[in-house]
């Protein structure tokens, strides 16, 4: 029995992984395009302020792909998340700025 839920909970990790190298490549996409990836790193800073000022209180979280910030906490969530932390996109649009502090 623990090896089924081994491969299941292996599997979902190596999907959630997918899923997070692909929205960190997006993030990198979408500053090249804009050609202003602070200006990114600010939206995702309001949108992050925003969701944990005001969670969403009812709701499937299974739905949380479709958002740009997951407004669901808690539980096992941040385990199965598409996104990397709010932080950590930050961080990153702000190093590919140049020399951003790295600091949200």
């Amino acid at each position: 029995m623990s090896s089924i839920f081994e491969m299941l909970t292996n599997q979902l990790s190596e999907d959630s992984m997918k899923k997070i190298s692909s929205q960190i490549g997006a993030d990198e996409g979408g500053a090249g395009i804009s050609g202003q990836p602070l200006a990114l790193a600010s939206a995702l800073a309001k949108l992050h302020r925003g969701v944990q000022a005001a969670p969403l209180q009812h709701g499937n979280s299974a739905h949380s792909h479709m958002f740009i910030m997951n407004p669901f906490f808690g539980g096992l969530q941040r385990f199965f998340s598409t996104h990397p932390p709010a932080e950590e996109r930050i961080r990153r649009l702000q190093l590919l700025a140049g020399g951003g502090s790295g600091q949200s």
